[in-house]
């Protein structure tokens, strides 16, 4: 029934009333750290300011990219000019986006303290129109998001929640080399094992390692429940439900 009430409402309504719900959430936010509020600063929130460029600063940013009507807003750990020195070119992005992805295309107009769980948090409060992309229309919502969570998670006041933006560089750091989407112009690469495509060299190099039936390393078993898992995803599977009812007996 609420649903049915919400669909009646025209555009402009819906997008009011969600920036309000919006609203009310981030400031259950700030309400549920008041009492974590009173403590003393820890080491780590008092040194954020400090380490804008450091490579151990987490961060939260938002890219405006230039000649399109979008924002990328996203994670990075340490120098948000370290991030984008190949540019966006291998995230998944909107068509209006294509062909502009690279350093020369990208603007940095926020950074504060964040982490990967308030990424996802304002991803959940704010859609994203595709990946991690956003309509320039809805920068303020995004900023007002990374705010409360900096007020509410990291004990940023009011007035200084943002960091300050690091100088850009005259040119990008050394970078991995750039690899487009072949929607920008990049190619498909071909598992020459077992002819599967893939769009990104790094996913190409995952699967001849660990699924590809002609190059595939052995997958060990778990002591736990005698299963046979992709190495890096040991550890995970021997916490899940799965694993543990097998070991268990049930």
């Amino acid at each position: 029934m609420k649903i049915a009430r919400y669909l009646i409402l025209g555009h402009a309504q819906q997008d009011a009333l969600l920036k309000t719900l919006l609203a009310l959430d981030l400031c259950l936010r700030i309400l549920r750290s008041c009492i974590r509020a009173q403590q003393p600063l820890s080491a780590s929130s008092r040194y954020y300011p400090l380490r804008v460029t450091s490579l151990s600063a987490m961060v939260l940013y938002i890219f405006e990219v230039r000649g399109t009507p979008y924002v990328k807003m996203g994670f990075t750990t340490g120098c948000p000019w370290g991030r984008v020195r190949d540019g966006f070119w291998k995230q998944v992005h909107p068509e209006g986006c294509c062909g502009k992805l690279g350093w020369d295309d990208l603007q940095l107009v926020s950074l504060c303290p964040g982490t990967l769980e308030d990424e996802a948090s304002i991803k959940e409060s704010v859609p994203p129109t595709c990946g991690e992309f956003w309509p320039l229309q809805e920068l303020d919502m995004l900023r007002l998001a990374m705010k409360v969570l900096a007020i509410a998670e990291h004990n940023c006041g009011s007035d200084n929640w943002e960091l300050p933006l690091p100088p850009r560089p005259a040119a990008p750091p050394p970078g991995r080399g750039i690899e487009k989407l072949e929607c920008c112009g990049g190619s498909l690469l071909r598992c020459y094992g077992c002819g599967q495509q893939f769009k990104l060299w790094i996913r190409l190099q995952t699967h001849k390692r660990e699924s590809c039936p002609a190059t595939a390393e052995p997958r060990p078993a778990c002591r736990l429940c005698g299963t046979r898992v992709i190495k890096r995803h040991l550890k995970r599977h021997q916490t899940s439900a799965g694993c543990k009812d097998v070991a268990a007996g049930r």
